[in-house]
């Protein structure tokens, strides 16, 4: 049996933004959990991933039963890494954020999943390194010792394993911004708030009933006419953290002029990809929005992504 659960929260939510909830995953059975995800029930909601595709490659050696990973090819490994593992008897806990952009009372769900392995096959199904060392070259090898001690990073083979589902709940109460309001007026009649950024600070962007959409955080705003910007763009630019500049490519000769103009504070060595400060993006929009150019996100190489500008 898999149980988990969410402790109360018995502070407000504010709107839009994240509230970290302190989720907990125990352990009841006999077998060895793999945990793969968490997923909430809000399009909001944190999609928490245990099991990633890291950075270089991974190869499995057939003649020798191992698995090499190699993190300094610039690539993005096919293979994931399992990230959380817990033993018969345990509990695992972390931190899972939930965001909603609706006022008022909330029943939070949060559902996760992830493999059974039993005791008995950990070693068919689980890899791990035994230095616990991740550094250029990495060796997993199949688990031998107590499997209840297994911990850390693994690779696991869960195809033909019994999956599990558990669900948590919990109630919140998600308070309005008042800034919320001001960012509708902005938007026009009928206008819905559709994402809030922690990447800008918390801007509001607000899709009009045209389908134009404003980004604002109140001491400024940007319109961009329908088209313009790619809805996968207001939900993929919190995948790195706040602080962290926009990765940008401009992929056309028009979008090489926005960059060639100097009006916009670039960087980088690399002239195919730049990066740029987030609080800058209203300025590349509004850019883009007087050269007609389009504004999506898409890949940038092997290893990363961000912004393509053509």
């Amino acid at each position: 049996m898999v149980r988990a659960a969410i402790e109360p929260e018995e502070s407000p939510a504010r709107q839009g933004l994240r509230m970290a909830l302190s989720l907990s995953i125990t352990n009841d059975g006999p077998h060895l959990l793999v945990l793969d995800e968490a997923a909430g029930d809000d399009p909001l909601d944190e999609r928490l991933r245990w099991r990633r595709h890291p950075d270089g490659m991974i190869v499995y050696d057939a003649g020798d039963d191992v698995y090499r990973h190699h993190s300094v090819v610039a690539a993005r490994a096919s293979i994931p890494l399992c990230h959380l593992v817990i033993a018969p008897g345990g509990t695992g806990r972390t931190f899972y954020s939930a965001r909603s952009l609706a006022v008022g009372p909330r029943r939070a769900r949060v559902r996760v999943t992830g493999h059974l392995v039993p005791l008995d096959d950990v070693g068919l199904h689980l890899y791990e390194s035994p230095e616990r060392m991740h550094g250029p070259s990495t060796v997993y090898r199949p688990v031998s010792g107590d499997p209840s001690q297994v911990g850390g990073v693994v690779i696991a083979r869960c195809g033909r394993v019994p999956t599990f589902e558990a669900v948590a709940e919990v109630d919140l109460v998600v308070e309005a911004d008042p800034s919320a309001e001001d960012a509708l007026e902005r938007g026009g009649p009928g206008a819905a708030l559709i994402e809030r950024p922690r990447r800008l600070g918390g801007a509001w962007v607000v899709e009009g009933a045209d389908g134009a959409v404003t980004l604002t955080d109140g001491a400024r705003a940007v319109r961009c006419p329908p088209g313009l910007v790619d809805p996968a763009v207001w939900r993929r630019l919190d995948d790195a953290p706040p602080s962290a500049p926009l990765l940008v490519m401009f992929r056309s000769d028009p979008a090489r002029a926005l960059r060639d103009a100097g009006a916009l504070p670039l960087h980088g060595l690399d002239t195919a990809q730049q990066t740029l400060p987030p609080a800058a993006l209203w300025d590349l929009l509004a850019g883009c929005e007087a050269r007609r150019l389009t504004v999506r996100w898409g890949r940038h190489s092997g290893t990363s992504d961000g912004l393509v500008v053509t």
